[in-house]
């Protein structure tokens, strides 16, 4: 599966803000921390217990990533 998300990814097909990470908690850093590995950006992290900014990106609730999904090039 993580072969078929990394090569889904190049720089034209991902938008300037990247992907939204569901969650912020251990499964989310691990998550990000792949994207950081792999170079993929990452836009925003999306949390209905979370508000404000996690690792310098906004908390979106689901609500507000469903209102911006196009913005988006996946929800990971």
């Amino acid at each position: 599966m993580l072969k078929f998300i990394i090569s889904s990814f190049n720089e034209k097909s991902v938008p300037a803000k990247g992907v939204a990470i569901f969650g912020t908690k251990k499964a989310a850093e691990i998550v990000t921390e792949i994207c950081n590995t792999i170079g993929l950006p990452i836009g925003c992290y999306v949390d209905d217990f979370e508000t404000g900014m996690h690792n310098a990106r906004p908390v979106l609730t689901r609500a507000q990533f469903y209102e911006n999904q196009n913005t988006y090039k996946s929800l990971l």
